[in-house]
């Protein structure tokens, strides 16, 4: 069953089991979700608002951006758990001889490629939030300032969480092109976007004083 079709309260008892799924990566992915849910909820309470006529094209844009994020990370949260279930099938498989461990070998490096490239994938988009979080911090109703400042916290943690999964597992990898251009994208996200986050508290805090 998709982890979209559980309840929060069965995926945290899932999370908090002693199965290996979901595990990080998943995790990860829901917690970018969250953050585009924020995001696409700021821009909605800006929809409609009086004060706000300047911005309505942008905010429509904007939830519209935020849902196709949420169901993206939504579906990478079931591919992580699908990757990791393809590298525990590949494990399992025998090596007796020399051919089979040829077979086990190649279906361990196609497993840990994709094992890689899904928390890329997770982490790209929660990128990608954290971006649209940045522009509602701009725009978005002054009411809502403070899930803009969540979605942006979300979206970074969410970020640097999907980076180090993917490079725990490019570690493995054998490909040196795929390699570099995995870890081209996960070194970054890894490390995190503080100032990108620094910048949107600031102008969440400085749009909240105005107001005031």
């Amino acid at each position: 069953m998709s982890f979209r079709d559980e309840s929060l309260a069965a995926f945290l008892e899932q999370a908090a089991s002693g199965s290996a799924t979901p595990g990080g990566g998943a995790v990860a992915a829901i917690g970018g979700a969250l953050a585009a849910a924020m995001v696409a909820m700021t821009a909605r309470l800006t929809e409609g608002r009086r004060g706000y006529e300047d911005v309505q094209a942008e905010v429509a844009r904007l939830a519209g951006a935020a849902d196709e994020a949420r169901r993206a990370l939504l579906d990478l949260a079931d591919a992580d758990s699908a990757a990791y279930a393809a590298y525990l099938a590949a494990l399992r498989l025998p090596r007796a001889d020399d051919a089979e461990r040829a077979a086990r070998t190649a279906a361990l490096q196609a497993a840990l490629v994709h094992a890689t490239r899904v928390p890329c994938d997770v982490a790209t988009q929660c990128q990608a939030v954290l971006g649209l979080a940045e522009t509602a911090a701009a725009i978005a109703n002054r009411n809502a300032l403070g899930d803009v400042a969540t979605a942006a916290f979300l979206a970074d943690a969410a970020m640097r969480a999907a980076g180090i999964q993917g490079e725990l597992n490019l570690a493995g990898v054998k490909d040196p092109q795929f390699a570099a251009e995995a870890g081209a994208v996960l070194g970054p996200c890894a490390a995190g976007a503080g100032e990108q986050v620094a910048g949107v508290v600031a102008t969440v805090r400085r749009r909240a004083a105005e107001h005031s």
